[in-house]
This record gives structure tokens, sequence and C-alpha cells, in this order.
């Protein structure tokens, strides 16, 4: 049978991921012990997504293991974002070799063009990070840095803002996220969280945390305390508004983060005045927690307007809403309902740009309603938060 890529080991790879990544970390740990004080106390989050990058990799790379431009980019982006683990580059070689050993292991009665292809591949695309790694260790970039707690503000029960200082200024673009963690959290583990305003020469910086009963380390970060170390890795994503169009935003919970920090820096630049509307939607009216904000934005900003959208009409008991989640009358109408539900019921938004952050399921649910509603793919932009 003839094999235009990789996939049929990618799909070997993804029946066979817990085994593959185990086996892995047993030998590289083998090999450099004293690394395993650099990840995570639980070994199920030591090189988690290993075997997803590995599998993503090897769907889009032809049968004899040669790296697409794009899948080098995104590798060298992901080599550059490790670096915040601290593992040395040399090691890559090491992580290479014992990741080409076990995916040969479980692949070994496949036809052998695939099984050279996979193995090129994966040898290049350690390469690939570890060059990109070494290019910034070798610039002097740091590999993360430090910023203190300054402030917390508990929004209600399950959102705080939590506002740093950072040692040095922290570059990012508005709309990308950036990988935390602090001394408070479990060791190894890191959370992708949005900064709501744009980056300044101060290296203040400001989070919107959302942390649910069961999140631990969710409830770390939303729970922090003036003068908690906290740890920035490399910004991710790209996130942003470019052209002429006007533009149509759509946050649920804490994604409204990466777009506020959108329309800061288009109001600070000068570059607003196209028409922006933004739907800012929650589970209920408690949780709209920067409604108070948006409406002061809004008293300033004639361009922009915006739309608060709740699933339930009242708060459930434990949501403790603060006087945040209140605006005084001039924005557009509370709706009832999902963002799914109600943003199409406004028109396809076929000549606007469409930024949508939020929990993944939420964003997978207005973009899929938007495209059958008439939205253009290409016109809709998203980033987990």
């Amino acid at each position: 049978m003839h094999h235009e890529n990789l996939k049929p080991v990618a799909i070997r790879l993804r029946i066979h991921a817990d085994s593959f990544r185990e086996r892995v970390n047993a030998r590289f740990f083998r090999e450099h012990p004293t690394d395993r004080q650099l990840f995570p106390v639980d070994s199920h989050d030591v090189h988690a997504d290993l075997p997803t990058v590995l599998a993503w990799t090897l769907t889009r790379t032809p049968v004899d293991g040669a790296l697409p431009d794009q899948v080098r980019t995104v590798l060298a982006q992901l080599g550059r974002e490790n670096r915040r683990f601290r593992m040395p580059t040399a090691h890559y070689g090491t992580l290479a070799s014992v990741s080409r050993g076990e995916l040969g292991r479980i692949i070994s009665n496949l036809p052998p063009e695939l099984v050279t292809g996979a193995d090129t591949a994966l040898a290049e695309c350690f390469g690939v990070m570890a060059e990109a790694a070494a290019v910034e260790d070798a610039a002097g970039v740091p590999d993360s840095r430090t910023a203190e707690v300054v402030e917390v503000e508990r929004r209600c029960a399950r959102v705080s803002v939590v506002r740093l200082l950072a040692d040095t200024p922290v570059p990012y673009a508005a709309g990308q996220y950036l990988p935390v963690t602090s001394d408070t959290t479990t060791r190894g583990l890191w959370r992708d969280l949005s900064p709501a305003i744009p980056a300044n020469d101060l290296g203040q910086v400001e989070f919107h945390v959302f942390a649910d009963r069961d999140d631990t380390t969710g409830r770390l970060l939303a729970t922090p305390q003036p003068g908690d170390r906290w740890r920035i890795g490399a910004p991710l994503g790209r996130m942003s508004v470019d052209g002429s169009r006007d533009i149509l935003m759509i946050a649920h919970s804490t994604g409204l983060a990466p777009l506020r920090a959108i329309l800061l820096d288009m109001v600070m630049s000068g570059s607003g005045g196209r028409r922006t509307h933004l739907f800012f939607g929650a589970d209920s009216p408690g949780e709209l927690y920067d409604l108070r904000g948006l409406w002061e934005l809004v008293a300033g900003v004639p361009w922009l307007s915006v739309t608060p959208v709740v699933v339930r009409e009242s708060d459930p008991w434990w949501v403790r809403p603060t006087a945040f989640s209140s605006a005084p009358r001039g924005l557009h109408m509370q709706q009832t309902g999902t963002l799914a539900e109600i943003v199409p019921g406004y028109g396809t938004w076929e000549d606007r740009d469409v930024l949508i952050a939020g929990p993944d399921a939420v964003v997978a649910d207005v973009a899929a309603a938007l495209r059958a509603a008439g939205t253009p793919a290409e016109n809709i932009r998203h980033n987990p938060v």
C-alpha cells in the first residue's frame, strides 16, 4: 500500500501513548536522574504532551520523514517554550534517542518505509526543538521571568484578578497567552493564562484566573497573597487584529482577558475606530466579573459595543457576585442563552474579523455555530485560555 504521509505511525502512537510516554521517561531519567527534579512530581504529568506532539508531527510529515516548514515552525516554538523547564539543551539528544527506540518498538511490524520515515522524522523533530532552544540560550534570552503578586481582587467565587510586577518587562503581544507557575503550586505544573492588559515597560501584568472547585492548581493561582513569587514563561498564540475590517469579539468568562488586552491596545495605540462588538458571556450574571470595567471602557470608546450573555438568569447561592459584575444603564440589554445560540442570531458577521476566547468546548461550539450561520471559517481566530 502506498502511503503519502506517516499518519499510520501516528495512529499506532496514539493507541500506545501512555506506555510510550512511561517507557520514554523511564529510560530518559536513567540517563539523567537529576533532571527528574525539573519536572512535575506526578509522573503522569511528565512529558504529558509528548505523544500528542509527535503524533501531530507524524500526521503532517511525508513518508520520507522530511518535516514541512509549518511543522518546523511549531516545533521551534515548542523548543523555545520548553526552556522554562530548564532541561539542559544537550539532553534533547537522549530524549530523541529513547523516543526513536520506543517508537520503533511499537511500529516494528509496519511497512519498512514507514518505520524508516518515522525514525527520520523524530530525529529531525527533536533537532529542531533543541536548535531553537540553543539559539535563545546563546542569545541570553531568559527561559522565564519572575514576578511578584502585588494585588488580588476576588471578583466572584470562581474568578480572581491577579496583578503582578515582573522583575523585568514581560514581552508579549496583546492576545497572546503565557505559561505561569508559582511557589505555591505543585512543582513543575504550569497553567496558560492570558494577560488582560498590553505589555508595558514597567513589567505590570494582570491575569484573570478561573478556578473551579476541583481545580487545585487554578485555586492556588486564583488565591495568592501579595508578595508571592510567580514564574512566567515565553508567550504563545497568535490571536490578533489586523487588516481594516470591523471586529466581532466573543468571550466566555476569563476568555475576556486576551480580548480586553487587544481592546486596550487598540485604544492606547490609536488603532481603534473600526466598529467592534463584544459579546461577554458567563454561566450566570454574577460571573460577568468585569462588566463594570467594560461599561467604563464603552463610555469613552464610541466604536465599541458590549452585549452581556448569561446561560442562567439568576445566580446560584455559591457565586458570591461583587459590584464588578453589574453596570449602570448604557450597555446592550443582557441576553439569556449560550453564546453559540445568541451570537449567530445577530447575523452572519461575514464582514468581520472574529476573535473567540474561552474554554475549549465553548470556543468549538461558538465557532461551529458561526460557520453554520454563514461566517467564513478563515475569518475566525482563537487561542486556548
